[in-house]
């Protein structure tokens, strides 16, 4: 779906149904506020139970309005990552273009990349940037956009350099 239409749908529901959007969007934004909390302290395992929690809330919001954030594909690669002890969730608007999976172990991430290549899926490698990883916001307490400079750097990363990897549509494409 066009990512204009599920904006929409979104729209709709949240003027249908305020206060379960409300609770929904509160529960990702503490979820997106204790990442930032691992990553200041450079708390890899509870980053990675974050971004899980995150992916959960994004699962349940996706779920209440009717809107396909998780599609079937996302769905199937979720299920590899599972299997394999790996963090994932969707990324980009318009149903995720792509999936990032997250772990501090290299040989479950090893494990996932075989198991959803097996299943079709074209896998996009990511390297740490010099600069390091940023995480970018917008808060009515910072009056518009936040810059947060983390904790990893190339020289020093929060976790193995190996923690991200992707998976974007190949021979089933997601999200289209």
């Amino acid at each position: 779906a066009r990512t204009e239409e599920l904006l929409a749908r979104m729209a709709a529901w949240r003027a249908r149904s305020p206060a379960s959007y409300g609770l929904l969007l509160r529960d990702l934004r503490l979820s997106s506020e204790a990442a930032i909390m691992a990553i200041e302290t450079g708390n890899a395992p509870a980053l990675l139970e974050t971004i899980a929690l995150y992916a959960e809330g994004l699962r349940k919001l996706g779920e209440a309005s009717s809107v396909d954030i998780f599609s079937l594909e996302h769905r199937a690669i979720g299920a590899c990552a599972a299997a394999c002890g790996v963090t994932y969730k969707p990324c980009g608007a318009g149903g995720g273009d792509i999936g990032i999976a997250l772990s501090n172990d290299p040989l479950r991430l090893r494990e996932f990349r075989l198991r959803v290549s097996r299943e079709g899926f074209r896998e996009i490698g990511l390297e740490l940037d010099a600069c390091g990883l940023r995480v970018n916001g917008y808060g009515e307490e910072h009056h518009g956009r936040i810059e947060h400079p983390a904790a990893a750097t190339a020289s020093q990363p929060l976790a193995h350099a190996g923690v991200l990897q992707t998976v974007g549509g190949g021979a089933r494409a997601m999200g289209a």
